[in-house]
């Protein structure tokens, strides 16, 4: 625990170091709490907007998240990460330089620089920059769950192929049909044809 406790103590020092602009420049207030041994967070907000640097368990790494006070910090919204701020156009211009040989101080620096070069429109509390980065997310989300859909659907389809229920899987194959690999497609036929006599959507 001693070696977790002098990580904990780098990254408060680290973080101190390399968000200081957001005390200078945007008139931030900072706050450090230490939930239990080995864990912190020091969350830095102003008037409109809040930042967020987290580390411990169980990965103890350091994690970085900001948002609107009152809008994405309420139960049913999210913060933003720094995936959201590589999507931005400023991204594509901006360069970091390492810092030091450390990685997990390295790794502070870099989600600072990140947030000030590509964030600055963000931490001033920017509708429009908060606006689109939520459709990219909501996009995304969207994306993501349809995966997960059609991975159930297939494996159910396996599934039922498995247990020779045919026409569980001619179902199953129809609602999922434009996501088939050709392999599954060579099995819906074939359940088709072991269903004769039955009309399906799909010929």
């Amino acid at each position: 625990m001693e070696a977790v406790n002098d990580k904990t103590n780098l990254v408060a020092v680290a973080t101190e170091r390399y968000f200081l602009f957001l005390k200078q420049d945007y008139g931030f207030a900072e706050s450090i709490l230490r939930p239990h041994e080995g864990s912190l967070i020091i969350r830095y907000v102003n008037s409109k907007v809040y930042v967020n640097v987290l580390f411990g368990p169980p990965e103890y790494e350091v994690e970085m998240s900001f948002g609107r006070l009152d809008i994405d910090d309420i139960e049913g919204e999210y913060s933003f990460e720094a995936g959201d701020l590589v999507q931005l156009q400023s991204y594509k211009i901006w360069n970091f330089e390492q810092q030091t040989s450390d990685a997990l101080e390295n790794q502070i620096a870099w989600f600072a620089s990140l947030l000030r070069h590509c964030g600055a429109k963000c931490l001033s509390a920017d509708e429009p920059s908060f606006a689109a980065m939520k459709a990219r997310r909501e996009i995304a989300i969207t994306q993501w769950r349809d995966d997960e859909a059609q991975k159930r659907l297939t494996a159910q389809f396996d599934e039922a192929w498995r247990a020779k229920d045919y026409c569980r899987v001619v179902e199953l194959g129809e609602a999922a049909y434009g996501h088939l690999s050709d392999v599954n497609l060579k099995k819906l036929r074939i359940a088709k044809r072991k269903n004769t006599g039955v009309k399906w959507l799909i010929e």
